[in-house]
């Protein structure tokens, strides 16, 4: 899984934001924030990339604190993919 490059990053203050340009402007109306962890696997989405290694990478950062660590990564791809902001490679 990938990350649909048409989607730019820009921080805003202490705000993450991902803004549609080229293609992506005619199916999205509006702009999307992320949070520390989201903008994390952002970054992580840049190359292809499994869901599994994902939590994996977020395991090594985080330890153990997050409890529902695989469900939401799950769960926030999944968003990700009804928006077509990520692609299957």
């Amino acid at each position: 899984m990938k990350r649909n490059e048409t989607f730019v990053k820009k921080s805003v203050g202490e705000k993450t934001l991902l803004i549609p340009t080229g293609s992506s402007v005619k199916h999205m109306h509006g702009l999307i924030t992320l949070n520390a962890t989201g903008s994390l696997i952002w970054e992580m989405l840049a190359s292809d990339i499994s869901k599994e290694e994902i939590v994996l990478r977020l395991k090594e950062i985080y330890g153990d604190k997050q409890k529902n660590l695989v469900q939401d990564v799950s769960t926030f791809i999944d968003q990700l993919l009804q928006m077509h902001l990520v692609h299957d490679v």
